[in-house]
């Protein structure tokens, strides 16, 4: 830090020699310009001195720039040196063996995932629950987390159950409609009936029926296999 810190003053005393020396140059070329008595000049003479002024009055520009960027980068301080850590305050409530209620008060300092952890259960469980689950000792609570996964478990595979039932509902129905289908192109090319004049209507019925229901079997199948994964 103290070798850091000399580099960044030898640094912004080299600039500010530049600035010195460009001072100077400009001090002296006002000098001249001022004190020149030539009454007559050419448009090249005019033209290369502005040029030169306008080299001058860049190169200063961006050496202040330079130096003003460089004093703010040392003046600033740390963002993060800065921040007021954070703490949390936690007042408990505890009943002794007389029955009388006293209190604790406890202060929990630059821990983020125990800070962020209290201020989730209190946003999210009530009162009752959070006394009723503290009061638990550590057998308790890993039944009851036991429990939970196993109700989830339970839940996914009732899910799972439930998509394979509809799945296998609705390849019936198209079995059914395939043989119904068979059954009527089999009956008018037997015998040509009066009465079968609408077979081809129930088969374009059918058919529409066999088309959705197909289409359905594939986005339930889509759906099944992006649920399960």
């Amino acid at each position: 830090m103290v070798k850091f810190a000399r580099g960044v003053k030898h640094l912004q005393a080299q600039e500010f020699e530049k600035y010195k020396e460009n001072c100077q140059k400009q001090f002296e070329l006002q000098n001249r310009l001022f004190t020149c008595t030539d009454e007559q000049s050419t448009d090249e003479d005019a033209s290369e001195e502005s040029d030169e002024n306008a080299q001058l009055l860049d190169e200063m520009s961006r050496t202040l720039e330079n130096l003003l960027r460089q004093n703010n980068a040392i003046n600033t301080p740390n963002s993060s040196s800065n921040e007021r850590p954070k703490m949390l305050h936690i007042i408990r409530t505890y009943i002794d063996n007389q029955g009388q209620s006293y209190q604790q008060e406890e202060f929990v300092r630059n821990n983020d995932s125990v800070i962020q952890a209290y201020i989730k259960i209190r946003q999210t469980k009530n009162d009752k629950f959070i006394k009723a689950y503290y009061t638990l000792d550590e057998t308790e609570r890993e039944t009851l987390k036991r429990e939970r996964r196993r109700l989830q478990e339970q839940l996914r595979r009732v899910k799972r159950n439930e998509a394979r039932y509809n799945q296998y509902e609705k390849q019936q129905i198209l079995l059914q409609i395939q043989q119904q289908n068979l059954a009527l192109i089999q009956s008018a090319e037997t015998c040509q009936l009066p009465s079968l004049s609408s077979s081809p209507i129930n088969l374009k019925r059918s058919n529409s029926i066999l088309s959705n229901l197909q289409l359905s079997m594939s986005e339930d199948d889509d759906h099944s296999s992006s649920s399960i994964s």
